[in-house]
């Protein structure tokens, strides 16, 4: 939330499955994604990830896409670094 308000990009090193965000059909280790806002009136809270890897060339990954913030946090703690730089 602090990046986002404040404009200062954040940067997450992860490991991403199917499993933690939808749009990936297989695994991508090591893939760096910058955090470009959140969304906290859902249920489950949301941030959104600009990609610029278009998976598979069909658009799914490609661009800004909204996550939900468990997953996003898991994939993070699945990547060996475990980095968030900001």
């Amino acid at each position: 939330m602090y990046t986002s308000d404040n404009y200062i990009p954040a940067v997450l090193d992860l490991t991403i499955t199917s499993n933690e965000l939808i749009n990936y059909t297989g695994t991508v280790k090591g893939h760096i994604l910058n955090v470009s806002g959140y969304d906290f009136r859902t249920d489950a809270a949301k941030v959104r990830l600009t990609d610029p890897y278009d998976q598979g060339s069909r658009g799914e990954t490609f661009g800004n896409k909204w996550y939900d913030l468990k997953k996003v946090w898991q994939a993070n703690q699945n990547h060996f670094r475990q980095a968030t730089i900001w």
